[in-house]
Order: structure tokens, then sequence, then C-alpha cells
């Protein structure tokens, strides 16, 4: 890892933490930092990243600049690279930048460079059925991932969370419901379906809340559910009296250590305090999702009590090491 020389103190402690966890040893080097400089894929993958770690603290417009001017350098290259850039970690620092920065530019370029990481090169918008249970069927329109970030599309951590409310694992029936990072709206409105009282699903972006309104009407439960953006850090920031709700839900909304404590504080703010109230998360279990294991430490410190479940799909996932199964935890919540 690279970090400029006034960083290292902050840094060589979380790199210490992180070898902790990993068991894995860390070798941190010093490099100057020349600002305004633009980006260039090289024959190695680790290179861009270490590049990229050094420019964090860079001022808004520079990073800017040449988080644009990375995008630019990949797009021609990443279907062939991606897979070498996603094992060098380089998905990690941009999921830092999503929880931390409050620069919009900002936060729209990182969202921009972690999905093309994340979705084939080229995706258009789509409508898919999700068939949920034996007399439920949920139709879903996409996004092109250009207009809505990783909200574009259904990720399987929002299928896992549906099918454990159509099942009853989640128990949301004659619940008010909010669901945090809504994408599409599977989750929100799997529980409108399945009998909540009332749904909120939310989003940071307008095309995002916008698609799931049209999707809440495509499948009957405007009456129920309807979507509204809210951004965590803008939210958080707001005294004023909050909305509570009986049962908080999210899929895969957890991603670095900063990020999970925001997360943590949306909980936190939003359930009702009432001893029945619950928060259910579903979070994929890899490499590039290192927030998830300090999540329950998060809201224990905050007065949450928690237990999980792991769940392993029948799916498989590609990766250098072959093909693995997919594994997740469902994670739910409670105030002490």
């Amino acid at each position: 890892f690279i970090f400029r020389p006034e960083d290292v103190i902050i840094s060589h402690f979380r790199m210490r933490e992180w070898q902790e966890r990993e068991g894995e040893p860390i070798t941190i080097v010093l490099l100057p930092v020349e600002e305004g400089e633009s980006a260039s894929l090289s024959e190695d993958p680790h290179d861009l990243l270490q590049s990229l770690l050094s420019k964090l603290s860079l001022s808004p417009p520079d990073l800017l600049h040449y988080l644009n001017s990375v995008h630019l350098s990949l797009e021609p290259v990443i279907s062939t690279d991606k897979e070498r850039l996603v094992s060098a970690g380089f998905l990690n620092p941009l999921f830092r930048l999503l929880s931390s920065s409050t620069n919009e530019d900002i936060i729209t370029a990182a969202t921009s460079l972690i999905t093309l990481l994340s979705v084939p090169a080229t995706v258009h918008s789509s409508t898919t059925c999700w068939p949920l249970g034996d007399s439920l069927e949920i139709t879903l329109k996409s996004l092109e991932y250009d207009s809505a970030g990783l909200g574009w599309r259904t990720w399987p951590s929002g299928e896992i969370l549906a099918r454990a409310i159509v099942n009853g694992r989640v128990d949301i029936t004659g619940k008010s419901v909010l669901e945090l990072g809504c994408g599409t709206g599977l989750v929100g409105i799997t529980a409108a379906k399945c009998g909540a009282k009332s749904v909120r699903l939310t989003d940071m972006f307008d095309s995002i809340v916008d698609n799931a309104n049209i999707n809440i009407n495509t499948n009957g439960c405007s009456d129920i559910a309807e979507a509204k953006r809210i951004e965590w850090a803008e939210f958080l920031k707001n005294v004023d009296e909050t909305e509570k709700f009986d049962v908080v839900l999210g899929a895969d909304v957890v991603y670095d250590f900063e990020h999970s404590k925001l997360v943590a504080q949306m909980i936190e703010r939003t359930l009702a305090c009432q001893k029945e109230a619950r928060c259910f998360l579903v979070c994929p279990i890899h490499s590039s999702r290192i927030g998830v294991e300090d999540f329950p430490r998060e809201m224990s410190q905050i007065g949450f009590e928690g237990r999980k479940v792991r769940i392993q799909t029948e799916r498989t996932v590609q990766c250098r090491f072959g093909d693995l199964c997919e594994i997740f935890c469902l994670y739910e919540f409670w105030r002490t």
C-alpha cells in the first residue's frame, strides 16, 4: 500500500489492525504525491491500486480529476483486466470514498468506477420477473448502469432477503418498514406484497428512486409503498425529529470499516424504540466487503444485540481460485 508521509501514523494503525484480522504480512512504502496527475493502467494492476490510495487525500477538484482519468483509462481494457483489478483490492478504497465523502461529484465518480468493475462492459435497461413463491412474482425494471451506479440491478443479497420475507424468516406482517439502499426495489416491494402495513424504500440517486417508484406501480402496491431519496451522511446531520419504523431492511449495504459505522447510525436513528422492533440485513461474505465483520461490533456499541445465520446458495461465482459457492449472512438486530 502506498501512503503519503503525513498519513503514515493513521495508516500504519489501520494496516496493523487489518493484519491482526487477516493474518497476512503488510508492507508500507512511502512515495511522494504530485497533484493533478492522470492515471494509466500498467502491466500490474497493483500499481493502479497504489496510485489510487496515494490520491485519496487530494483536494476535491484534483481527486475528481484523477477518478475521471482512471475511468477513461479503464474503459477500453475493462473486459480483460476487471478480474485482476478486483483481485488487487481496487474496489475497497472506492467504497471508502462512498462512505466518507460529502462531495456529490466525487461520490458519483467513485460509484461509476465501482460499477465499471462490477458489471459487464455493456449493460442496458431490461425488465425481469422474479418468482419468489407459488403465487408471488415481482416484475422489476433495471436501469442502464451509467445512470444508476450500484442501484442499476437486483443483487443476490436482495433476492435472499426477499425470499426470507416470503418464507416468514423475516416478519414484516402489519409493520411499518424502511429499506436502506433499495436499488430496483425487490426487497421493499416484496415486503409490501407480503403484508407490511407501509413500506418506505430509499436510495441516494434520483434515477434509482424514480425507477423504484415505477416498479412499485408496476407491481400494484403504490397504496402501501413509496420510494424517496435519502443520502445517509446528509440525513444524519439533520437534528429534526426522525420518523421511526418497526422494521429496517438492507441488502448488501455494508462495505468498509467507516461505512459500517454509517449504516449502524442510520439504523439507530430510524428503528423504533420498542423491544419488538427489528433490523434485518443480508451481506455477502467476500474480500471486497471488509466492513461486514466489524458491523456487529458497531451495532453493539450503540446499544443493539443481534444474531446471524450463514446462508450458502446453490449459485457459484468464478474467481481466480476456481468456482466457489456464494456465502451470505442474514443479520438480525434489536435494541437492548
